[in-house]
């Protein structure tokens, strides 16, 4: 039964051309009583919703609204077992198929009707069902030849007979409102009053406290549906200096930031990225009211690492070809002097041999050296290019957390 509730809004909100005679402050009025009626008719209060569909009915008479009307009454009177309440649906169900020649609602009326009649135990309707509107006090002239669609304005001493009335709603669960500092009841919630402005204070969990000015109309339901926001969530970020953070694909700015970043509820991409480090990516599923705090450092890409492992293998070859250069310059004097005594006098055998061996140990030393730092220099470059290559997006770290 709530389904047909359910079909029954859809149908109600997708008013028809000829809604334009109305007007549209009626039709809102009447679709926000709606909307409130269905509310209390979900969690179960068939008395509100009873009473919200039946002022919506009053304020624009469509066919779905009074069929909508005859379901909480059904409904309300397994609870009560007040047989009234399945009179009043009964002659709402009969006027629903007088107006509407056509559709599958019909047969849920047609069957609805059946099971009443076998309830109320052979109790006939009323000859004419539009004769009296079940439980508002309006009394219909079919008489006169009335247009069946339209609804007479109530007469002064009806509408004073009738309570003043605001009914608070909202589409969050667990919503409490008050009135005019009065105790918190949750809602949807229909209020007495009396005529003019109140103070309406809406609160839940999660969400901040709504506050607005709602004149009550006496003899009248009026609507009053409280927008909550919810309350941010706060995300703290550590990550390295200098890295890009970004949340959902905006971008927020570089580590350090400023303040913890606040964001709506629900789930958010945050991305970490920096030069040299892997990139960071984690989905939040962040509440209301949360703080959370999300560690986003990460470590040197496998590509930097092995840029300054090059560097590293670089500097000490360099330090060796260094070594090996100063022994050559070594020798090269040992050798530079044996070719001194040479051109004043002959070397002996010993001397000869000791020149012989200095000077191919120098040589060795001096191809030693340049292959050395050759390849250090070979290994600076590709480091250097390792580097100059290692950008942000391409060694990824998905992290998937919910907190």
């Amino acid at each position: 039964m709530h389904r047909l509730v359910t079909i029954v809004l859809a149908s109600t909100l997708a008013w028809p051309a000829h809604a334009a005679a109305a007007a549209p402050s009626s039709e809102d009025q009447a679709r926000r009583l709606f909307e409130a009626g269905s509310l209390a008719y979900d969690k179960g209060r068939y008395t509100d919703a009873s009473r919200a569909f039946g002022e919506a009915y009053r304020t624009l008479p469509r066919p779905a609204l009074g069929f909508s009307w005859a379901q909480a009454l059904r409904r309300q009177y397994f609870v009560d077992n007040n047989r009234e309440h399945l009179t009043q649906a009964q002659s709402l169900l009969r006027i629903y198929l007088q107006d509407v020649e056509e559709g599958r609602r019909r047969t849920d009326a047609v069957q609805q009707l059946q099971a009443i009649a076998v309830l109320l135990a052979g109790t006939q309707p009323e000859s004419d069902p539009r004769a009296l509107l079940p439980g508002n006090g309006i009394e219909r002239d079919t008489s006169r030849g009335e247009d069946a669609s339209s609804t007479p304005e109530p007469t002064t001493e009806q509408t004073a007979a009738r309570a003043t009335e605001l009914i608070v709603y909202s589409d969050v669960i667990d919503a409490q409102s008050s009135i005019d500092g009065g105790s918190f009841a949750t809602i949807p919630v229909i209020i007495a009053t009396t005529a003019g402005p109140h103070t309406i204070v809406v609160r839940a969990p999660g969400y901040t406290d709504a506050r607005s000015t709602e004149t009550a109309v006496r003899g009248r339901i009026i609507p009053v549906e409280a927008n909550l926001q919810p309350i941010p969530a706060t995300v703290t970020v550590q990550a390295v200096a200098g890295a890009r953070i970004l949340l959902d694909g905006r971008e927020l700015g570089f580590a350090p930031l400023p303040s913890p970043v606040t964001t709506p509820p629900g789930r958010h991409r945050v991305s970490v990225t920096a030069p040299g480090r892997v990139d960071f990516g984690t989905t939040l599923v962040a509440k209301r009211g949360d703080t959370l705090h999300l560690d986003a450092r990460t470590p040197h890409t496998t590509q930097r690492r092995a840029a300054w492992g090059l560097l590293g293998t670089a500097g000490g070859l360099a330090i060796g070809g260094g070594v090996t250069m100063a022994l050559a310059l070594s020798f090269q004097s040992r050798v530079r002097a044996l070719q001194d005594m040479r051109a004043s006098s002959n070397l002996a055998p010993s001397q000869r041999e000791d020149y012989n061996r200095d000077l191919a140990r120098r040589d060795g030393l001096h191809g030693t050296t340049v292959a050395l730092w050759s390849i250090a220099a070979a290994a600076s470059i590709t480091a250097l290019v390792l580097v100059l290559t290692d950008r942000p997006g391409r060694h990824r770290r998905t992290v998937n957390t919910s907190q």
